[in-house]
């Protein structure tokens, strides 16, 4: 049995688009083989504090080898509401990039903790035309951080040695776009997917 538990936000969930890029690999990796899952366990506005407190729980309840020759993979893919401003004015963080770093770093440790293999996936730009993009609750997305955010995963993942996916690179080449300024359009899932996608395969999360 192969299977990948994908951790993260809305948008690994993959809100409005038929499960976003994780549905797209749902599709593809359990129609490769019988007995590859594939485990969508985004929620809407997680922040990394809220994963760290669910990721225990969530692992341990879908990882259960009952054989030598089965494989789980964890990627992880959280940080975008971490990186927003608490308040309409853009003044007050909801988490301060410390803090952020810290819980990048426990989640790693809480990762390893099961044996598996990990990586992390970047956090997609917001709208660059638009210096802060709304949320429907009066916080609001600023790009520079969105970056910011983005770039501690990176680090952490290179002192680490975990494979990291710069997705916030790729998406700004490819120019996907945002249906609402923070979440792909269902183009911009299925570029994620097949980004994605190949970042397991040559980074050698999923079977050959």
């Amino acid at each position: 049995m192969n299977v990948i538990l994908c951790f993260g936000d809305s948008i690994t969930f993959g809100r409005g688009h038929d499960g976003g890029w994780c549905g797209h690999l749902k599709r593809w990796f359990e129609g490769l083989e019988k007995g590859n899952v594939v485990y969508n366990l985004g929620i809407k506005g997680d922040t990394s504090a809220g994963l760290l407190k669910r990721f225990g729980t969530e692992a341990r309840a879908r990882i259960k080898p009952s054989s030598k020759d089965d494989k789980y993979t964890l990627l992880i893919a959280i940080g975008t509401n971490d990186s927003k401003y608490s308040d309409s004015t853009g003044n007050k963080v909801l988490t301060t990039e410390a803090r952020f770093e810290r819980n990048i770093s426990s989640l790693v440790k809480k990762a390893k903790a099961f044996g598996q293999k990990i990586a992390f996936i970047g956090l997609p730009p917001v709208d660059n035309s638009k210096p802060f993009v709304p949320s429907t609750n009066g916080t609001v997305f600023n790009n520079e951080r969105v970056t910011k955010f983005n770039n501690i995963i990176r680090d952490c993942c290179s002192k680490e040695h975990i494979p990291f996916l710069n997705i916030n690179n790729i998406a700004k080449k490819n120019n996907i776009q945002l249906e609402d300024g923070r979440h792909p359009n269902a183009n911009g899932y299925l570029v994620m997917f097949r980004e994605i996608r190949k970042f397991l395969e040559e980074n050698s999360l999923v079977p050959d």
